[in-house]
C-alpha cells in the first residue's frame, strides 16, 4: 500500500512539474513561424544552460527584486530593415490577442535607442510563468524574447 501511495505521489508531482515548465502553445507557434527565414537568428536555451534568477532592477523609479527559475528562453532577432519592423508589429498584434497581459513599461525611454518596446506576461498568483518582450531599435533591428519559468517580482 505504501508503494502505491508513493508511486501515485511521484506521478502527480511529475505531471505538475511538467505542466509548470511548459511554454504557451501559442508562443511556440509564433516562435516556429518567425524563427526561420532570411535575416533571422533564432536561439533556444534550456534549463541546463540557465541559473536561477536573483536580481534588482529599477522600474518607474522604484526598485524591484526578481527571483525564481528560468526553464527556457527563446530568442529571435530580425536584421535591420522595414521587414523587421513589420514582423515586430505582427508579433505584437498576435500576442495582444492571447491570454497574456501587457506589462506597462516605464514612460522615460530617453536613455535608450528603442523605437518600440512591449512586454507581455502570464501571471498566476505571485509568479510570472511566461514573459515575452518585443523590441524594435532605432536602426530597425527587431527582437523577440520569450522567457518561460517561475519568476517572482517584488517591491524592494
Amino acid at each position: 500500500m505504501k508503494k502505491i501511495i508513493l508511486l501515485t505521489a511521484a506521478l502527480s508531482l511529475g505531471i505538475i512539474a511538467a505542466s509548470i515548465g511548459q511554454t504557451l502553445p501559442e508562443v511556440d507557434k509564433l516562435y516556429s513561424k518567425y524563427s526561420s527565414g532570411e535575416g533571422v537568428l533564432a536561439l533556444t536555451l534550456n534549463k541546463e544552460m540557465l541559473d536561477a534568477v536573483d536580481m534588482d532592477f529599477d522600474w518607474n523609479d522604484q526598485m524591484k527584486h526578481m527571483t525564481g527559475d528560468i526553464y527556457q528562453v527563446k530568442f529571435i532577432t530580425f536584421s535591420e530593415g522595414s521587414q523587421s519592423s513589420q514582423k515586430v508589429k505582427e508579433l505584437s498584434s498576435a500576442l495582444s490577442g492571447m491570454s497574456l497581459k501587457e506589462i506597462k513599461l516605464p514612460e522615460d525611454k530617453s536613455d535608450t535607442d528603442l523605437r518600440y518596446a512591449k512586454i507581455f506576461g502570464d501571471k498566476h498568483g505571485q509568479y510570472y510563468h511566461n514573459v515575452i518582450m518585443l523590441i524594435l531599435t532605432e536602426d530597425n533591428t527587431g527582437l523577440f524574447v520569450a522567457v518561460n519559468g517561475k519568476l517572482k517580482v517584488e517591491k524592494q
